[in-house]
């Protein structure tokens, strides 16, 4: 079985965040993680997947395993949650990890190199996600001229540190093979 390569992981990352904003329960996809700055050769892909607040978080991150599926090879995925994060990790054939992280749009907020890029309210990450979209078209084409076009940040600091906006008190996890 051979391993992934960095295009092939660029690839997947370009189609999934594609799809993703095509649904219309979906406001925004953010590129978080290694890919948002820092890859190297073995880097998974991150997502954060920010639902409509009028969404039902649950519902719409199942039908999105059943999704997965069906568009790439996927050979097992896990499911764990993160207070009301709901995180979904899929494995691909080629090894290739790839993690969406579903949030409400109202507690949506990224953590970068400088402390908060900003706590999202409902009305201006609405207002930003639907010009993200609109614009989606000339970013997928600059990605593929090599700039990704995306937002840049580091992702949350982990559970217990001071991070506004972001509840870890609970977690549960469980896996599921197809």
């Amino acid at each position: 079985m051979p391993f992934f390569t960095p295009e092939e992981r660029e690839e997947t990352a370009e189609r999934v965040s594609r799809v993703l904003g095509d649904d219309g329960r979906v406001e925004g996809v953010v590129v978080v993680g290694p890919l948002a700055g820092q890859a190297d050769r073995w880097s998974d892909i991150d997502l954060e997947v920010v639902a409509g607040d009028d969404e039902e978080l649950a519902a719409v991150t199942a039908d999105w395993v059943g999704r997965l599926y069906e568009l790439l090879p996927v050979v097992h995925h896990f499911e764990t949650a993160f207070g009301e994060t709901l995180v979904r990790g899929f494995l691909l054939e080629n090894l290739l990890e790839l993690d969406l992280a579903f949030e409400r749009a109202w507690r949506f907020s990224i953590w970068a190199r400088r402390g908060w890029c900003s706590t999202a309210r409902a009305a201006l990450w609405r207002l930003l996600m639907r010009s993200l979209k609109e614009n989606l078209s000339q970013r997928i084409g600059r990605a593929k001229r090599g700039s990704h076009g995306t937002t840049s940040c580091t992702p949350a600091p982990p559970c217990g540190a001071a991070a506004p906006g972001r509840d870890c008190g609970t977690s549960s996890a469980s896996e599921t093979a197809p």
